[in-house]
């Protein structure tokens, strides 16, 4: 199974997304790992992977959003129509469900199939996520 992980720069959102790749690698996946960008213009391309997986932090002052580098990062994708997805949060305090269903409403304008999401503070929470996410498809 080919994954893209497309992530954030914010907060701790590299470290967990870094942690979810590792134990999606360890369990069979041919992961890659991709920094979401405030200043691209070019498009990405989904079309090779098997599973899209997006991670943000909650930001805002009373939460509710998602970060901007991955906001538009998931609005330069192309070919995610139809494609299996996820999406994960690093909670906050306030708003941490509003953003969660951002992101998700985000991949989904872009034709993705969210079909499951977390809220993950730690790495030990990526990790059990990535379990979840293997049975998504089959290898």
């Amino acid at each position: 199974m080919r994954t893209l992980v497309l992530y954030s720069q914010s907060g701790r959102v590299p470290e967990i997304a870094q942690a979810l790749a590792d134990e999606l690698s360890n369990l069979g996946h041919q992961v890659q790992l991709m920094e979401a960008e405030s200043s691209g213009t070019s498009r990405i391309s989904c079309g090779r992977y098997d599973l899209v997986v997006a991670g943000s932090p909650v930001e805002g002052i009373f939460g509710g959003k998602v970060a901007g580098d991955i906001d538009l990062s998931l609005k330069r994708c192309n070919r995610l129509e139809g494609k299996t997805a996820a999406a994960f949060v690093q909670p906050a305090l306030f708003g941490t469900t509003k953003a969660l269903r951002q992101l998700m409403e985000l991949m989904e304008r872009q034709g993705a199939l969210v079909r499951d999401f977390a809220t993950l503070s730690t790495p030990d929470e990526a990790r059990k996520f990535a379990g979840s996410l293997a049975k998504l498809t089959p290898l």
